[in-house]
């Protein structure tokens, strides 16, 4: 049975114009990380300063470890965070900043060296100890960063969004090495993104918010696989949303065609919406029978091809495919348009 960490029970926060956080409720468990993914304005980041102490819920509880802190300041709680602008100390220089926070908890010098030069070495920094933030790149900055929050091994490490500042080829070696720090240290992670693919390639689960709401809580292969919200399945990765009717647990309706499709739990009758990947989506020449559509764009992007194809209801479904596998497809002919009937996802409107 997994331990639970971290709990939030109810929280509610209202800054005087209406709740920003509506009840967000969310056990983190014993060295999972875990990502809050969405638009920004939808409280995550609220979310991750009442969790520090930061900011004070209007309702609601915060426990660690089983014990209320809700209303602990941030420096009793162990809890710490790494911000997206670093927050270096700019006077200091990387082992000072690093241990800044060990002097603060009079831990001994020779201890505070050792220390310092074990999460240098761990963050691949070795030698670095007299430098100063000015003279660090990007990444470095942010893996002292990293290094001062490790150092003192909080319960839990919040991260809010803390590679937005780095360029793409960087960012994504920062998550690969992030990931592969918390696996190590066995700690737990809370991350703050708008970034679906980072949320994806690191989370072990991953809470979409939506207006101060947990929109769905799952794991990376549940929230792009089986969204349960028109919101989810359009904001995590690509997707073709089609407007559909149910016919039986086995399919649907789509521009007057039966269509296979999964929908447990639905009435026949239903209005639906059909989320389809769109690297899912294949088609050929047409045949008798069956969803066609006509090829209206067609890009080439390197090792994919994207085509646009047109239902007879006027709505466009994008196919995302291997460009050495292309197909002899041009503009203006009809294909049929198919799917493994796993491989779409049934979700009620929202």
């Amino acid at each position: 049975m997994m331990e639970t960490i971290l709990a939030l029970d109810g929280i509610k926060k209202d800054f005087g114009e209406g709740d920003i956080l509506k009840e967000i409720s969310l056990q983190v468990y014993k060295g999972e990380f875990i990502t809050l993914l969405g638009p920004s304005g939808c409280g995550k980041t609220t979310t991750l300063r009442v969790i520090a102490g930061l900011e004070e819920p209007t309702a609601g509880r915060v426990s660690l470890m089983g014990k209320d802190v809700t209303d602990l300041p941030p420096d009793k709680r162990s809890v710490n965070t790494v911000f997206q602008n670093y927050a270096l100390f700019p006077h200091m220089n990387v082992e000072k900043n690093i241990g800044y926070g060990l002097r603060l908890r009079g831990v001994k010098r020779a201890d505070i060296k050792k220390k310092v030069d074990d999460m240098l070495e761990m963050l691949q920094l070795p030698g670095y100890q007299k430098r100063m933030p000015s003279q660090l790149s990007g990444g470095q900055r942010q893996r002292v960063a990293i290094a001062r929050a490790i150092v003192l091994e909080p319960c839990v490490l919040l991260l809010d969004e803390p590679l937005g500042a780095l360029d793409l080829q960087l960012r994504r070696q920062m998550q690969e090495e992030l990931k592969k720090l918390q696996k190590h240290l066995g700690m737990t992670f809370v991350y703050i993104t708008h970034d679906q693919e980072e949320a994806l390639n690191m989370s072990d689960r991953i809470a979409v918010m939506r207006e101060g709401r947990i929109e769905q809580l799952g794991t990376p292969e549940d929230i792009y696989e089986r969204p349960a919200t028109v919101f989810t399945a359009g904001f995590i990765g690509q997707t073709n949303l089609i407007a559909c009717a149910v016919l039986d647990t086995a399919a649907v309706q789509i521009c007057g065609v039966r269509v296979p499709a999964c929908a447990d739990g639905f009435s026949a009758g239903e209005q639906a919406v059909l989320s389809l990947r769109t690297e899912r989506v294949r088609y050929a020449p047409a045949l008798q029978g069956g969803l066609t559509g006509i090829v209206r764009e067609r890009h080439y992007a390197g090792g994919t091809r994207r085509t646009v194809i047109r239902l007879s209801s006027g709505q466009d479904i994008l196919a995302v495919s291997q460009s050495e596998g292309s197909d002899d497809a041009r503009e203006g002919d009809c294909v049929a348009i198919h799917w493994k009937p796993d491989h779409a996802a049934l979700v009620r409107g929202n």
